[in-house]
Parts: C-alpha cells; sequence; structure tokens
C-alpha cells in the first residue's frame, strides 16, 4: 500500500510539470516556448496557434507553425 502512494505522488508530480519527457523530446508549456530565443521572431504566432493546457515539444511547435503558414486563405 505504501508503495502504492508513494508512486501515484511521482506520477501526480510528474504529471503537473511543465515539461515532460516523451519518446526522448523534452515538451514545454506555451509560455516556456514564447520565453525562448529560438522562437523570438515568431512569438505572435505561438500566442494565437498554441493552447495554454498543453505541452508541446519544440519539433511540435514548429510544425504548428509550417502549418498555419502553408494554409489556404479564404
Amino acid at each position: 500500500m505504501e508503495g502504492e502512494e508513494k508512486e501515484k505522488s511521482a506520477e501526480q508530480m510528474l504529471g503537473n510539470s511543465p515539461k515532460k519527457e516523451f519518446r526522448g523530446e523534452q515538451r514545454f508549456s506555451k509560455w516556456q516556448l514564447l520565453g525562448s530565443e529560438r522562437f523570438s521572431g515568431r512569438r505572435d504566432l505561438l500566442t494565437a496557434l498554441l493552447s495554454e493546457e498543453k505541452v508541446y515539444s519544440v519539433f511540435e511547435a514548429e510544425k504548428i507553425i509550417e502549418k498555419f503558414l502553408k494554409g489556404k486563405v479564404k
């Protein structure tokens, strides 16, 4: 029982972390990406496109920007 409680606590802490490891990729909150130098020229797009409730890898953020920029104008 005690081991299960410790395991749950660790899972809860990891689940609440803005950074997560997933398949070897570090994941970041919208605000962490906005604060990075890598996206300094794309902050306006990230602000509009990313959700505050999700975390993203750098690759995912770049793909979201790329998809938006290649989208059709209505």
